[in-house]
């Protein structure tokens, strides 16, 4: 009998020396990895080890709530005709991860240019048969000319002309949580005067401004829009004469 109980605690003492995890109690849970559409967490064993690698960690699900709409408030300024010579007005198109799909087959097109012109600061834009076009707050560089034609707040054409449906947010999240984690759960790797969109994982920054200079190799700047409007008009004429 006495022989069975030491055999018990010499074995209890191996395994406890063995792992530190034994008996040893849970510390604090991380903070979550996103404060909503749901994050991770960890905590880990208090266990003494000199490695704390060696001490059991375990992970959980967190903030499981949907985010908030980064686009509320969003109105529409109604049918535009597109500024024949513009300074202000730019596209938009391949600057952030939802622009950089076909514009034509673009699904959530108003939306999908909201949050486009959000993570720039610009609460003002247009959408042309799925083209975004912004980099203005002023509401008037897209409102000069009344337009007509438009459908489903994208725009539209007739004839030889090309309309724009305008938008303005009323009140931009530019800079929430809601913005970071509904519309860059990508990222974005954006040094001063660059654009990447090719990379798998993205980095918002903390300060949304337009770059310096935008990469002509993934933004047609104004008065571009004119040869945009020329190139559409010329498929539009291949497709339905």
């Amino acid at each position: 009998m006495l022989f069975d109980l030491t055999s018990s605690l010499f074995l209890s003492l191996s395994l406890s020396l063995a792992d530190p995890n034994n008996g040893a109690a849970w510390g604090e849970w991380t903070s979550c990895s996103a404060t909503c559409r749901t994050g991770q967490r960890t905590r880990s064993r208090n266990c003494g080890h000199s490695d704390p690698s060696q001490c059991q960690t375990e992970t959980e699900d967190c903030n499981r709530q949907d985010c908030p709409n980064p686009l509320r408030g969003l109105k529409s300024l109604g049918c535009y005709a597109i500024p024949a010579v513009t300074t202000e007005l730019k596209l938009l198109e391949n600057l952030t991860p939802d622009l950089s799909d076909s514009a034509i087959t673009r699904e959530k097109a108003v939306e999908k240019c909201g949050m486009g012109a959000l993570y720039f600061n610009y609460k003002a834009f247009s959408v042309t048969l799925g083209f975004c076009i912004s980099s203005s707050n002023r509401t008037e560089a897209y409102t000069q000319f009344q337009g007509y034609s438009c459908r489903n707040g994208k725009g539209g054409n007739f004839d030889q002309f090309l309309f724009m449906d305008v938008h303005e947010i009323e009140e931009p999240q530019a800079h929430s949580d809601a913005l970071q984690e509904v519309l860059y759960s990508f990222t974005i790797v954006r040094p001063s005067s660059t654009v990447s969109t090719h990379s798998t994982t993205y980095k918002v920054e903390a300060t949304n401004k337009p770059p310096d200079s935008f990469p002509s190799s993934s933004f047609i700047a104004v008065p571009s829009i004119v040869s945009l409007c020329v190139a559409l008009l010329a498929v539009l004429a291949i497709v339905f004469f």
